[in-house]
C-alpha cells in the first residue's frame, strides 16, 4: 500500500467514526425527546403576541379572572387563568406541527419548552405512536377521557422525578397532546373542562 492510498483508508476510517458516532447520539436525543411527548429540536423562540392569524386571545368577565385561547387554524380554543400565559411554537420538530406553552405565574410567564407547566402540541400520528410505546414502558397507567366530546386516551406518569399527565386525542389528520405536570392539574382540568374543538 503506498501512502495516498493508507492517507485515503484513514480518511475515510475517521469520517465512518463520525457518521456513526453523530447517529448514536441523534438516535439517544430522538428517543428521549419521544419520551418527554415532543421532539424539542431546533428551538426557537417564539412570541407570546397573538400576531399570527390562527390564534386570538381575549380577556372575558367582568373581573379578568380568566383568559380565552382560541386556534382557528386547528380549531380549538380554551379557557384559563389570567395570571398564566401561553407561547406558540415555542421548539420545532419534524412530528411536530404548532405547540403551545403554558408558563404559570411562579416561572414569570416564561415558557420552558424542555418542561413545560402545560404544552399543548398538535403531532402527526407517527409520533403519538411512538409517545404511546415510550409511555407504557415508563408504565404509564391509562384510561379512556372524553374532551370537549371527543374520546381519548389519558396517560399518568413520572419521568425524571416529576409527575406528569399526557392526553392524546384525535384531531383530523394529526392528534393532540395536552399535557402537564401533575402539580398543575388544577389549571390543567380548567383548561380540559372548558375545551372545545371549532370543526
Amino acid at each position: 500500500m503506498n501512502f495516498a492510498n493508507i492517507k485515503l483508508l484513514l480518511i475515510a476510517s475517521v469520517i465512518l467514526v463520525a457518521l456513526g458516532a453523530s447517529a448514536i447520539v441523534a438516535y439517544w436525543i430522538f428517543t428521549r425527546q419521544l419520551t418527554q411527548e415532543s421532539i424539542f429540536q431546533n428551538q426557537t423562540p417564539s412570541s407570546v403576541a397573538p400576531s399570527a392569524p390562527s390564534t386570538s386571545f381575549s380577556q372575558e368577565g367582568s373581573n379578568l379572572a380568566i383568559k380565552t385561547y382560541t386556534n382557528t387554524e386547528f380549531g380549538f380554543e380554551f379557557q384559563y387563568p389570567k395570571d398564566w400565559s401561553f407561547h406558540a411554537n415555542t421548539f420545532g420538530g419534524p412530528f411536530t406541527k404548532f405547540n403551545l406553552v403554558g408558563a404559570s405565574p411562579e416561572e414569570n410567564n416564561l415558557p420552558n419548552p424542555i418542561l413545560p407547566s402545560i404544552l399543548i402540541n398538535i403531532v402527526t400520528p407517527d409520533l403519538a405512536n411512538m409517545a404511546n410505546i415510550n409511555l407504557r414502558k415508563l408504565n404509564a397507567s391509562t384510561s379512556v377521557v372524553v374532551v370537549a366530546g371527543i374520546q381519548g386516551t389519558k396517560y399518568e406518569y413520572e419521568f425524571e422525578g416529576t409527575k406528569k399527565i399526557s392526553i392524546y386525542l384525535p384531531l383530523g389528520e394529526y392528534q393532540v397532546n395536552i399535557g402537564t405536570q401533575k402539580r398543575y392539574e388544577d389549571v390543567f382540568n380548567q383548561i380540559l373542562s372548558s375545551f372545545k374543538f371549532l370543526k
